[in-house]
């Protein structure tokens, strides 16, 4: 049960620090998901965004994190009456330019 809590805290650490990376500090402060990372890293959370519009680092971010959060970024990308434009349209990308996973890692 331990193993298993730890690792899902390993993931849910790798899924904050993408967004981190990828400037979004300012809503995972919001959401008070900052206390799954060391202090030193919670302090890179203020730093300003990139100049990358929002929904390209929003598509780096589910590229960086593996094929299940690509998959969801292109379930999205159909979804107009639920998102902006720019948004469905920056994560149409991974619709055709997506990497490919080899079958056996399936």
């Amino acid at each position: 049960m331990i193993t298993r809590r730890y690792m899902h805290w390993r993931r849910y650490r790798q899924v904050v620090e993408s967004l981190l990376r990828h400037g979004f500090g300012y809503a995972l402060e919001q959401a008070e998901l900052l206390q799954v990372l060391p202090l030193p890293k919670r302090l890179l959370a203020r730093r300003r965004n990139p100049p990358r519009p929002p929904a390209v680092r929003l598509r780096q971010v589910l590229e960086e994190l593996g094929s299940t959060f690509v998959k969801l970024g292109q379930m999205i990308s159909v979804r107009g009456d639920l998102f902006s434009p720019s948004i469905t349209e920056e994560l149409s990308r991974l619709q055709d330019q997506a990497s490919q996973v080899p079958f056996s890692a399936i």
